[in-house]
């Protein structure tokens, strides 16, 4: 077992394990020796790529490669870590249509290059994005009071356009995976989706339209983006590095004067150029750079970019993307359906543990753990038993706030998972027949979804949810179950990723590529990654 050197992980355990882990999510139908995937999606946070799921796009917008040096002079400090180039060059900016369902606005950034000079779990770091957005074109900012409006931007020494000052901004800093901050001119902070997707070196930001008044964009009306973007430095304040008029190993250079900007690449709109925006020519009375919007154009409300629903479901009518979207979700609609009816009629079983794995099925975790004891009393060894315990135990972990009680009870429940996985191969080594196969499969997926639950960082999991998940593929195969066998090698491939092993999560796509009958969401995850072409 791993030791844990507590002082040093206090404040990190803390930050991660303060917040409810996700065991409180229903245990679903994955102990089902025929359905994997509603945990796994829950639990593995697997999203569909959000350009395709994020409205069609409506404005696109390029800046200049290679000119992240502010008004020309700007140079990175000399230290090291950024000794790479083009650490925050904008190099594109695209606004999707809002939603009604979901209800979101879709923006995303696009990049030189998604930089993560301090090895951040969240994928990028070494630089912070700016996008503010005005979508009433008010003067909504009280020009006197600004310093105290987002009040991460105070010290970048900026100001707007008198019509075109923002409602609020979105701050990309990567201190939280998959998370942006949406923040007010009041200050209030919100948090919002993000993705990044390397390979194509984006950003995906997605605005929820029930915050405030962000809703009234429905209307299609004009709204005005300011983006740019500059050297991250975590000690500086609020994260922003320092420029001053030399560069050092800690500071930026070339700054022309006391209250030059701080801004090291922006998106600027036709008839304007970087080098005059962020030029000491282009300052009002405090001094300041008055920045200039990009506009995006309105659209037609009132007509419906989404074909009626009786068309729907003719594949040939829908792209390749929409179509597959929708196969997600009848898969998953029919999936509830069938598990539930499973789930019901074996919880009249004279078999406990068919009786058992309904009640996990159910979310019925307080019978579970009451039938738990009672199979492991007449039974000690019973792996089926010792799989569930050692789950019900790794939840306890997760519904605690005391952090060093959490790390306990997931190091205690893999006495029982281990021993569970260690009985259960033994026997699998001996009989291999369609029973013992079916209990090592919920053995294994019980140990596969609490390994790729845990803080990775903290308990170092992972690797053996893939095994098992790999092997669990393995048995489906055998039973002939080749939809849910690729479904299985799918949750290892993304877990590969997430340790960053891009080539052992190659090779898992690339097997899966080979298998001929796949669920939509395998197809799904091909796609997002340009398996199809």
């Amino acid at each position: 077992m791993k030791i844990i050197n507590f002082s040093k992980l206090k404040i990190k355990i803390i930050t991660i394990l303060a917040v409810t882990l996700v065991f409180t999510i229903p245990f679903w139908f994955i102990f089902s020796n025929s359905l994997l995937e509603p945990l796994f999606a829950k639990i593995l946070q697997i999203r569909h790529d959000p350009s395709m799921s994020g409205g069609p796009l409506i404005a696109s917008f390029y800046d200049e490669t290679n000119d992240d040096n502010g008004d020309g002079s700007y140079e990175y400090p000399y230290h090291d870590l950024f000794s790479e180039k083009n650490l925050s060059d904008i190099i594109g900016y695209e606004v999707y249509r809002p939603l009604i369902e979901p209800p979101i606005w879709q923006v995303a950034i696009i990049l030189s290059k998604i930089p993560n000079i301090y090895n951040w779990e969240s994928g990028i770091s070494g630089i912070q994005i700016a996008v503010f957005i005005d979508i009433d074109s008010k003067d909504d900012i009280d020009s006197e009071n600004f310093p105290i409006q987002f009040e991460q931007y105070k010290d970048l020494n900026l100001s707007f356009q008198k019509n075109n000052k923002p409602n609020f901004m979105i701050l990309i800093d990567g201190l939280k995976r998959d998370k942006a901050k949406l923040i007010f001119n009041d200050g209030e902070i919100f948090f919002i989706d993000m993705i990044l997707l390397e390979s194509e070196k984006k950003i995906y930001l997605q605005i929820p339209l029930n915050i405030r008044n962000i809703r009234e964009i429905l209307d299609g009306r004009e709204t005005y983006h300011y983006v740019f973007s500059s050297i991250q430095d975590p000690l500086g304040v609020n994260g922003w590095l320092n420029i001053r008029d030399s560069a050092s190993l800690r500071s930026g250079g070339g700054l022309k004067w006391e209250e030059g900007p701080k801004i090291f690449d922006l998106l600027a709109p036709i008839g304007f150029s970087q080098k005059d925006i962020l030029s000491i020519n282009n300052t009002g009375e405090d001094h300041y750079i008055i920045l200039q919007p990009i506009k995006v154009n309105g659209f037609n409300p009132n007509i419906s970019y989404l074909k009626e629903k009786g068309s729907q479901k003719d594949s040939k009518a829908l792209s390749t993307i929409q179509y597959l979207i929708e196969k997600v979700k009848e898969e998953e609609e029919i999936e509830k359906k069938n598990a539930e009816e499973e789930f019901n009629f074996k919880l009249n079983s004279s078999d406990d543990v068919e009786k058992l794995y309904a009640l996990f099925g159910l979310s019925r975790f307080d019978e579970a753990k009451i039938l738990v004891k009672k199979i492991l009393e007449k039974e000690e060894e019973n792996p089926i038993a010792l799989a569930y315990y050692g789950s019900l135990v790794a939840m306890e972990g997760g519904k605690t706030k005391n952090p060093m009680l959490a790390i306990s009870l997931v190091q205690k429940a893999y006495i029982y998972l281990d021993k569970a996985v260690d009985i259960i191969l033994k026997r699998l080594n001996d009989n291999n027949d369609q029973k013992t196969i079916e209990y090592a499969i919920i053995v294994l997926t019980n140990r596969a979804v609490v390994s790729s639950s845990v803080p990775n960082e903290i308990f170092s999991k992972y690797e053996i949810a893939i095994s098992d998940l790999i092997k669990i593929s393995e048995l489906l195969e055998k039973e002939g179950k080749i939809k849910e066998s690729a479904n299985a090698l799918m949750q290892a491939a993304i877990l590969y990723e997430k340790l960053n092993k891009k080539s052992d999560a190659m090779a898992i796509w690339l097997k899966i590529l080979g298998y001929k009958d796949k669920l939509a969401k395998v197809e799904l995850e091909l796609v997002k990654r340009n398996y199809y072409h």
